[in-house]
């Protein structure tokens, strides 16, 4: 993740590097956002983006098919907003639909187990 340091300071997500970024957002500062060719526009909590993270190490064989999945829900729905949490967004974001990172995985077929770390503190 790159973080410019001027009074205008976009957050960029390194897995996004090859799509335009969305200089529109209001919110680039604290809320990395992109366009894909189409048009469509996608938003990305850094948390979400930390669920993605722990995604990636526990499916690394399935990972770019996971990050073609958030490409294919923005085309979709043209403006995605992709929280960590849909009773916590960060943001209040108009004409855009919400996801999590389960969506993002169901189209995969796949869920994320938070206690694959057999010392994690999670567990049941």
């Amino acid at each position: 993740m790159n973080n410019n340091s001027s009074s205008n300071r976009v957050l960029e997500i390194s897995e996004f590097n090859e799509l335009e970024l969305n200089l529109d957002n209001p919110y680039k500062s604290v809320l990395p956002s992109y366009k894909l060719i189409d048009g469509s526009v996608f938003y990305m909590e850094l948390n979400f983006y930390t669920q993605l993270q722990n995604i990636k190490l526990q499916y690394r064989e399935f990972y770019d098919e996971i990050l073609n999945s958030i490409f294919k829900i923005t085309s979709q729905f043209k403006s995605v907003y992709f929280v960590a949490d849909f009773d916590h967004p960060l943001l209040d974001l108009e004409n855009t639909i919400y996801r999590d990172i389960n969506d993002v995985l169901g189209y995969n077929k796949l869920t994320f187990d938070l206690k694959i770390n057999p010392e994690s503190e999670w567990k049941d």
